[in-house]
């Protein structure tokens, strides 16, 4: 029972640390106009949920097997943020175009970093940026594919 609560104790722990960074990480990007990593991260978080929801009391399992469903869970939400951010500079660059897809603009621009060309690159109207922070959640949704 003590090392029950051990362990209950350190996921807490970590998970408090983990959404903490989150929250900075969604102020940031609320004031930069970059949601989407958050949104694809917000994909990942719904579709590991949905998945974790259906597994049988993990009781019977071998310990190793607990901690990689646990190391699932926390580390879901960054490999689908990065989904949803690869997806938006995959529709930025103009490979993938249609009237389905956001279009942007300050591509003319000269970046000398990432940073740099992140705060320039914008959608185009309010409309192309909802469609981006669609398909950032569908791509981070669809990680486990």
């Amino acid at each position: 029972m003590k090392e029950l609560f051990k362990t209950i104790r350190l996921h807490s722990m970590l998970a408090a640390i983990f959404y903490i960074g989150i929250f900075l990480y969604t102020l940031y990007a609320v004031k930069h106009n970059n949601l989407d990593f958050l949104f694809g991260a917000l994909g990942g978080v719904v579709s590991t949920y949905l998945r974790v929801k259906n597994l049988p009391l993990m009781e019977d399992e071998k310990p190793v097997v607990r901690r990689l469903a646990l190391f699932q869970v926390y580390i879901t939400p960054i490999i689908s943020g990065i989904f949803g951010f690869l997806l938006y500079l995959l529709f930025a660059s103009g490979i993938v175009s249609g009237e389905l897809f956001p279009k942007f603009s300050g591509l003319e621009e000269i970046f000398k970093n990432a940073n740099l060309m992140i705060e320039v690159v914008k959608t185009n109207t309010n409309l192309d940026g909802i469609k981006a922070l669609i398909w950032s959640f569908i791509a981070g949704f669809s990680e486990r594919m």
